[in-house]
């Protein structure tokens, strides 16, 4: 796993935790393989490679913008 894609998880788990009840927050910190730790995981995994998706895609769109002489600048 790069760097970035270690980081686009690490801030979908802050965004998505701290967007939950404190005491689901609080369930999944005493059991780190319970249900709601699970179901945390599950979404943190679908948003950081969702927007390492929308990233490339950006990415390949500047590449292919300077190609053909698109570019905005």
């Amino acid at each position: 796993m790069s760097i970035k894609m270690a980081q686009l998880y690490e801030k979908a788990w802050h965004e998505l935790f701290y967007k939950r009840a404190r005491f689901a927050q609080e369930d999944i910190i005493n059991e780190p393989h319970g249900k709601r730790a699970n179901e945390l995981a599950h979404e943190v995994a679908k948003l950081a490679e969702s927007r390492a998706y929308d990233l490339d895609k950006k990415k390949q769109k500047q590449s292919e913008d300077l190609i053909t002489g698109n570019a905005p600048f």
